[in-house]
């Protein structure tokens, strides 16, 4: 666990709207972290650790599930949900 005992999540989605709305419904009970693009995902994901992911299945830069398998290539196993609209 995070902070304080709370799970800290990552969101990534590329629609930064959506992002803000989750974190402000998280934010009580988990640390949330946000990241609209994969550079921003993985400096999160590479500089703490995390309990989960919660991943966009549609996005520009690749698709949630090549992102997954770039996650799991680098060994890191947090548990991830995905997510569409």
């Amino acid at each position: 666990m995070g902070i304080q005992n709370q799970a800290t999540i990552l969101a990534f989605d590329d629609d930064a709207g959506f992002l803000r709305q989750l974190k402000e419904i998280l934010s009580g009970e988990y640390i949330v972290e946000i990241a609209t693009s994969i550079p921003q995902a993985m400096k999160i994901i590479m500089t703490r650790p995390l309990d989960l992911v919660l991943l966009d299945m549609n996005m520009p830069e690749m698709s949630g599930l090549e992102f997954l398998k770039t996650l799991r290539q680098r060994n890191l196993h947090t548990p991830v949900i995905m997510l569409t609209g």
